[in-house]
């Protein structure tokens, strides 16, 4: 099933991601709030054959599930998968992504884009990084919200995406993508967003409780 982004001629999309205080999931919606897009289930099992992140396309676990994300729990890389793991196995599309740069703060992945949107190039390389200078529109990047990102295309430079931050019960931020290469890309880096995402909440969550 593909995901309930728009398709439309619209360079640029937003989407507010939440994830309440004592629950275990991700809300994805529109930014205007009407649409309930995505419901991501987060999961802290040890067992190698559970996703850490599934995501739904709806309001509840319900609903159909479009990707999956295993994180490494000590080294490796993400496994990142488009489609339904238990339903249709055979069916999955699977990318690695890997922890790079200082400390690992750098996320690199690839994907293959349709034939009608290839620009010359079959595979794209991109990179989250971390940022605090680029912003979604509308927004700023404040310094007491450290888990801002931009999605980078590492051939040509090009800002394909960006999250940034914000404060407040259950916020986490608004994720934008900048290019239209249809809803399986979009799909791509939502998951991989949220996989960083929840990594370094993950990470700053044990710091913590190691210095309490």
């Amino acid at each position: 099933m593909a995901a309930p982004f728009a398709t439309g001629p619209i360079p640029r999309r937003q989407f507010t991601i939440t994830r309440p205080t004592f629950g275990q999931h991700y809300d994805v919606v529109s930014r205007d709030g009407q649409e309930h897009l995505f419901y991501i289930d987060v999961s802290c099992s040890f067992s190698r054959s559970q996703p850490d992140l599934t995501v739904h396309a709806g309001p509840n676990t319900a609903s159909p599930v479009v990707a999956v994300a295993h994180m490494p729990k000590l080294s490796g890389p993400f496994k990142i998968g488009l489609g339904d793991p238990v339903s249709h196995p055979n069916a999955m599309r699977w990318e690695d992504m890997m922890r790079e740069g200082f400390a690992g703060t750098e996320h690199r992945w690839a994907v293959t884009l349709a034939p009608e949107l290839n620009r010359g190039a079959r595979r794209k390389n991109l990179v989250w990084k971390r940022t605090s200078s680029v912003a979604a529109d509308g927004m700023r990047i404040s310094s007491l919200a450290p888990r801002n990102f931009k999605l980078v295309d590492v051939e040509t430079g090009e800002v394909l995406a960006v999250f940034t931050s914000e404060r407040g019960h259950s916020a986490c931020g608004v994720l934008q993508v900048n290019t239209h290469w249809g809803p399986d890309f979009d799909l791509m880096v939502l998951t991989t967003c949220v996989a960083t995402y929840e990594k370094a909440r993950r990470r700053s969550s044990g710091a913590a409780a190691a210095t309490a």
